[in-house]
């Protein structure tokens, strides 16, 4: 027929299926999905886990802290000379190890403040 595809003219070729004991099926062309029954007999177990793949890349390497500061007596600024030759992230913790954030002033590539609301003693770690 005019306008008429070959999918819509011609039939659908029929599945063949050959047992592991010889027995054929056959299912008409056109059938979208095996009947329940064929599906289980037609799956076997599942085979061995197969080999692990190649490792992936290294991950970034933590910061390592390259100065640490002790402040022994509570103060509100702290003073810190460190001799990086570059600034520094600066992380604080108090003497309960809780971080501690504070108002950072550098001065020079190797000389800093830490200014905080009220004084105490603590850590400062430069990395």
């Amino acid at each position: 027929m005019p306008g008429d595809s070959l999918a819509n003219v011609l039939p659908a070729p029929a599945i063949t299926l050959v047992s592991d004991e010889g027995a054929i099926i056959v299912l008409p062309g056109g059938t979208a999905e095996l009947p329940l029954a064929l599906q289980s007999a037609l799956t076997g177990p599942q085979g061995p886990a197969g080999p692990a793949g190649p490792a992936g890349p290294a991950g970034p390497v933590a910061p390592v802290p390259e100065f640490v500061f002790v402040q022994a007596s509570p103060q509100s600024v702290w003073g810190i000379v460190h001799n990086m030759g570059f600034f520094p992230t600066v992380v604080v913790l108090d003497s309960s190890n809780r971080v501690v954030e504070g108002d950072i002033e550098y001065f020079s590539s190797s000389e800093l403040t830490v200014t905080f609301s009220a004084p105490f003693g603590g850590t400062a770690y430069l990395s």
